[in-house]
């Protein structure tokens, strides 16, 4: 066999050890929905919260990108 054809078979294996069919011995229970929407939602207010204790920051940055953006497009017009 040449080269090439043992990379194809050692590819092909690999893909087929990691991607082939496994018996998963996990159990879900109904906890773990609840979990995961408490999580969803501590993110969403942690993130609220970010953006708000920031907020001036946030509108002063977006007026300089946006103030430099026009006053480069009416200069080269």
């Amino acid at each position: 066999m040449n080269p090439r054809a043992i990379r194809r078979v050692w590819i092909l294996a690999v893909l087929i050890l990691f991607f082939g069919p496994q018996p998963a011995y996990a159990y879900l229970d109904p906890g773990a929905g609840s979990y995961l929407i408490q999580f969803l939602m501590a993110a969403a207010l942690g993130a609220a919260f970010t953006a708000r204790l920031y907020w001036k920051r946030i509108i002063g940055f977006c007026a300089r990108v946006f103030r430099k953006a026009s006053k480069e497009d009416a200069g080269n017009a």
